[in-house]
């Protein structure tokens, strides 16, 4: 049950980068659907809870983990920014350029954007991996993460493959996907940040 699940979800990845959206809304959606309702449907119509998808787990120690993962991340946040091929590409909203209510609206829906990303990696393909593969599910839910990030900025598809095995980890040991969506979100909103307001070295 749960392997098939598993294929199951990776179909519906192939599809949200294969149905063709023409605004970020769109994807949002489209990803929405595919990434966090369907997995969720699907799962709990063969048996499986909240706690079998990473859904459960200890808010206390989520925050606790979010901000270390985060203070570690902020070095490599404050050099990457500075970067050309990131500045042109950050924020991935270009109207939230050149204005702060268009920024919010984007941060707002990043918010959802990370939460489908979040809970489909480190939730639905982690937790539906583990009792099959033991640990090295932490290593084969990083893999498509990191492909996802192609046609991104070049260095994103390493850094993503280490984040994601970060992120199963401390999800692993948490239990939850909390710390990987908090994570995530606040590190894209204080990435953005850097971009239009840090220092260009």
């Amino acid at each position: 049950r749960r392997l098939g699940l598993v294929f199951l979800g990776l179909g519906l990845l192939l599809v949200t980068y294969l149905v063709p959206t023409r605004s970020l809304w769109e994807w949002a959606a489209v990803e929405t659907l595919a990434m966090t309702l369907v997995p969720i449907l699907a799962s709990w119509a063969l048996g499986f809870g909240p706690g079998d998808l990473g859904l459960m787990g200890e808010w206390r120690r989520s925050v606790r983990w979010t901000a270390i993962m985060l203070a570690a991340a902020a070095p490599v946040m404050l050099y990457a920014s500075s970067l050309p091929e990131f500045r042109a590409y950050y924020p991935i909203w270009p109207p939230a350029r050149e204005s702060v209510p268009h920024l919010f609206l984007l941060w707002a829906l990043l918010l959802v954007l990370m939460l489908n990303v979040e809970f489909f990696f480190r939730g639905f393909l982690l937790f539906h991996l583990e009792p099959v593969t033991g640990r090295l599910a932490v290593v084969l839910q990083a893999v498509p993460y990191a492909l996802v990030h192609l046609g991104k900025p070049s260095l994103e598809i390493p850094y993503s493959l280490f984040v994601g095995i970060v992120f199963g980890l401390v999800a692993l040991r948490t239990r939850s996907v909390l710390p990987s969506i908090l994570t995530h979100w606040l590190g894209a909103v204080l990435f953005d940040a850097l971009v239009l307001l840090g220092p260009k070295f």
